[in-house]
């Protein structure tokens, strides 16, 4: 959990000058206020930084640096009182390998709500687990329980999978499950009151109301079509190439729960993966290698608690100290090595954006629409949050009017239109007058229009 930390330090730059990251961090500087989108409470824990440090006038190379790293420190943090406060060694680790198993593009997207939720799902656990193992009063569990299921599960809808998947596993297995059956159906009933709060919260015309509706026209059809689908065969394909430890986690806990006659939980964890495998084929079905790795591992990640409990829980603790040092300093290390080779792509993107702003200052443009190109977009990884990133680049480098630029289809008779209204800021949506931002922070020329030209004709 440090090495995430040490490499968000290194890459704070890439991380957070990168599409949703520096669209919600814009929006915090720019209104001073808070944004929680879909009602994913659970992020609040990560937003409050960037927050406080604008009502403090920080600058936004001290605001982007502080919630990079931030972000990190928090689930640090959470690992270490789930080990020094509740000796919950198993959760600590599997919570850990929930961030490298699966990992490697999608490290470069910080302020991913489904990596909040599993650090507020693991804490959740590790006081559940320790408040039985004393058997103490069941009332003084049920604030606690509430309120960290309530961050575990507003943080995103895919906890729910990973949530669900331990909550059974761990009754199944009583090892580390101390609570007579009144007790459990109590927590029980409090857990799908949480979720149902969730569903309830959703807007109708959300992305995640969009993403429910194919889970709820589900029929035995789509079920059988799922493990067809390209989404369900990239990634197999990448569960050779790239998530090939996770494979193996996953068969030596596998191979211990056969060995050991678990077949509950055995049962249990095959229909949970099979499960996770339908979801992401009737919702993602159509995701194939096109799609960006960074988007759809944020998808898939979640998996690595199916798939690595039964080691985690099971196996380790059967393997002698040095031998289960040795195999879990190989998994991180290994893993460490496929985020570092995908730093690369995001150090070129951000090199790149660069490049861009420093012919800007050249040629004295301080707004630019930059027409789609193929050698744009393949060294660009996505470009629809470039108005967000350039013009906090610009304030990083203290840029009096700051500097900005986006990409654009000439095709789009929208944005062409847009483009004719001078002394404007685009924002992606529309033309915001420059007026409107902050001016402490963003600052712009209130009297230019932008400039249309092609990549190649920049850098002439």
């Amino acid at each position: 959990m440090a090495v995430l930390i040490i490499g968000a330090i290194i890459f704070y730059k890439e991380r957070t000058l990168f599409a949703d990251s520096a669209y919600l961090l814009f929006n915090i500087i720019n209104t001073k206020h808070i944004s929680i989108e879909h009602h994913r409470y659970g992020a609040i824990i990560t937003l409050i930084v960037p927050y406080i440090a604008t009502h403090l006038h920080l600058s936004v190379k001290t605001i982007l640096f502080t919630y990079d790293v931030w972000v990190n420190l928090f689930y640090f943090l959470v690992a270490a009182i789930i080990v020094y406060r509740y000796k919950q060694y198993g959760m600590a680790i599997l919570m850990a390998l929930y961030y490298f198993l699966f990992v490697s593009d999608s490290y470069f997207l910080p302020n991913d709500e489904i990596n909040q939720g599993i650090a507020w799902m693991f804490l959740f656990f590790a006081v559940t687990i320790h408040y039985g193992s004393k058997k103490a009063n069941i009332l003084w569990l049920v604030l606690p329980f509430s309120v960290l299921a309530f961050f575990t599960l507003t943080a995103h809808f895919v906890l729910i999978i990973p949530t669900t998947f331990l909550w059974v596993y761990l009754i199944i297995e009583k090892r580390h499950w101390q609570y007579n059956t009144k007790n459990t159906i109590l927590l029980t009933c409090i857990l799908l009151a949480v979720v149902s709060t969730k569903f309830m919260m959703t807007e109708p015309a959300s992305y995640d109301s969009v993403k429910l509706k194919s889970l709820f026209r589900m029929s035995i059809p789509d079920i059988v079509y799922a493990f067809k689908t390209p989404v369900i065969k990239m990634f197999i394909h990448r569960c050779c190439t790239n998530y090939w430890l996770a494979m193996i986690v996953f068969f030596i806990g596998i191979y211990h729960l056969v060995k050991e006659n678990k077949k509950l939980l055995i049962t249990w964890v095959l229909l949970s993966c099979a499960g996770y495998l339908i979801l992401m084929g009737v919702v993602y079905g159509d995701f194939d290698k096109n799609v960006l790795l960074f988007h759809i591992e944020l998808e898939w990640k979640a998996i690595a608690v199916i798939m690595a409990a039964p080691f985690v829980l099971t196996a380790l603790p059967r393997l002698k100290s040095s031998h289960a040092v040795v195999f879990m300093l190989l998994i991180f290390l290994v893993r460490t090595g496929y985020i570092a080779s995908s730093a690369v792509v995001f150090h070129k993107r951000y090199e790149f954006k660069e490049q861009i702003y420093e012919k800007m200052k050249e040629k004295g443009i301080v707004k630019l629409a930059l027409k789609d190109s193929r050698s744009l977009n393949e060294i660009s990884v996505l470009t629809w949050a470039f108005p967000f990133e350039t013009i906090m680049a610009s304030a990083m480098h203290n840029d009096s009017p700051r500097v900005t630029f986006f990409s654009f289809s000439p095709q789009d008779k929208r944005v062409t239109d847009l483009l004719k209204v001078p002394g404007g800021f685009y924002d992606v949506f529309g033309m915001t007058p420059v007026n409107t931002l902050n001016h402490e922070y963003f600052l712009m020329d209130s009297t230019q229009s932008y400039r249309i030209m092609s990549y190649e004709e920049l850098m002439k």
